[in-house]
């Protein structure tokens, strides 16, 4: 069990917890005491948090400036250009 992952053992009591559920809801009884407005309230909530922590996480660039940046960063990720090359362009522009 040293190798086994937090995700694997997560995963494996949700499938636990699934199974009895479902034997439990065939056989007549409410195991969990959701309704279905309930239900939809977590995952709306849940919806919202992601779309949230995305629309947070990834770089929104509305400026010419910004925009531009994310161009040198690009070049920079693709190695169009290498850093050197950018502050050697850099301190040209400046006239260092």
């Amino acid at each position: 069990m040293k190798n086994v992952s937090k995700g694997t053992i997560i995963r494996a009591v949700l499938v636990v917890l699934a199974v009895v559920n479902t034997a439990l809801t065939v056989s007549g009884k409410n195991p969990l005491p959701f309704d279905e407005a309930w239900v939809e309230n977590v995952i709306t909530i849940g919806f919202d948090a992601v779309v949230t922590w995305l629309a947070y996480w990834k770089n929104n660039s509305y400026s010419k400036n910004a925009i531009k940046a994310d161009e040198v960063l690009k070049a920079l990720k693709d190695g169009i250009i290498t850093v050197e090359e950018l502050m050697q362009t850099l301190k040209t522009k400046k006239g260092e």
